[in-house]
């Protein structure tokens, strides 16, 4: 029922803005504009249709924008990033690929890594990247298996190709790799544990 379908859309862009994570919001939003675009426009372009479409993503905008407007931590946090402050990440990377890649790099930490947590020895931080913290602590090889992931979830999609679930698997898929650029993606667990 497409009804509930936007109903639980809705739910979720309401949680992930709450998360305050502004990376998984923009991502939340360019989903919901994938979805409702292959949904309910994809084939079939009318003007109901495309009215339809931009009333509920002017209201989800309305919505996030009262929600992090009158939340204090969600506004400074896309205020800070509107400033330029992007948690380091610039460093981040040039430190963690210094060291990997750097003359003071041995063989066996460029294909085996260095072991958990060596973003946070190099740079004092989390490498906010997955392929940054994958190369740092389980080198290339573990870079490479990260790459086998993903292209195993292509496979998958293409073998198993099943309408009903396919635009759910694309997007989630989609997500977690546009994420692993610019946040821990599938390292969450790890770097809570800490």
């Amino acid at each position: 029922d497409k009804k509930k379908q936007i109903i639980l859309l809705l739910a979720a862009v309401f949680f992930v803005i709450l998360s305050a994570k502004r990376g998984a919001i923009l991502l939340e939003f360019l989903f919901l504009f994938y979805y409702l675009y292959n949904t309910y426009l994809k084939g079939r372009i009318s003007l109901g249709r495309i009215l339809m479409v931009a009333v509920v993503l002017g209201i989800v905008a309305i919505i996030g924008c009262k929600i992090m407007v009158s939340n204090d931590y969600i506004y400074e946090k896309f205020i800070k990033t509107t400033e330029g402050y992007s948690s380091g990440r610039d460093t981040l990377a040039e430190d963690i690929l210094s060291y990997v890649f750097g003359p003071k790099s041995s063989s066996m930490a460029l294909f085996f890594g260095s072991g958990i947590g060596t973003s946070v020895n190099i740079a004092g931080n989390w490498a906010h990247n997955d392929w940054l913290e994958f190369i740092s602590m389980s080198g290339l090889l573990g870079v490479f298996i990260y790459l086998k992931f993903y292209w195993s979830m292509w496979v998958i999609k293409r073998k198993c190709y099943l309408d009903q679930y396919s635009l759910i698997f694309t997007s989630a898929a989609m997500i977690l790799f546009v994420m692993s650029f610019f946040s821990m993606a599938i390292l969450v667990s790890t770097t809570n544990s800490y």
